[in-house]
């Protein structure tokens, strides 16, 4: 192989990438100010979907306490400013939702266990164990705390306001039959 054709060849390698990767830097606003809105985004072999993964958690919520009433507007159990703060900061919503969700899983079995646990998946996994709550919580507690995990990798003009909404509802809601069960 002569050297004209291993320069041919080495540009005709590079022609693609090199064409993806200048489209991304052109492209780079329009590309990020689609991302708000995305529900669901596939490359190759992995796929992430925001908005199915918080139904598929309030569905499990409703077999496994019989309520079923998951809308996006339906706030009830949300701090009063968190509305406020998902304008500002959606993952703020979703971390002060998550603190609040751990808080009251630990308070819960500290006070029924009478001792101190070192952490929050030992916490409800005794709650369960010892019938202090219904059975199903320890799946939609690491469940939420995968979502959370995942949305904790996105900065705030990524993560839409409605998923954060949505996460912190579900979230406290669980929150709310936790510290309702503990207290009966």
């Amino acid at each position: 192989m002569d050297w004209l054709s291993f320069i041919s060849k080495l540009i005709e390698d590079m022609a693609w990438p090199a064409s993806f990767i200048a489209a991304i830097v052109f492209l780079r606003s329009p590309i990020f100010s689609i991302l708000p809105n995305l529900k669901t985004l596939k490359v190759k072999d992995v796929e992430l979907s925001f908005g199915e993964a918080i139904r598929s958690i309030q569905h499990d919520i409703s077999v496994t306490t019989g309520n079923a009433n998951w809308e996006v507007t339906s706030t009830k159990d949300l701090k009063p400013n968190m509305a406020k703060l998902a304008e500002k900061s959606p993952l703020g919503v979703v971390l002060q939702a998550w603190d609040s969700f751990e808080s009251t899983i630990k308070v819960c079995a500290e006070r029924h266990a009478e001792v101190n646990f070192h952490s929050v998946g030992e916490a409800i996994e005794w709650l369960e164990s010892n019938t202090v709550i219904k059975g199903g919580y320890i799946n939609l507690y690491y469940r939420l705390k995968a979502l959370k995990t995942r949305f904790s990798a996105f900065e705030n003009e990524e993560l839409p306001n409605e998923r954060a909404l949505e996460y912190s509802d579900t979230a406290l809601a669980i929150a709310r039959e936790i510290r309702e069960a503990c207290n009966a």
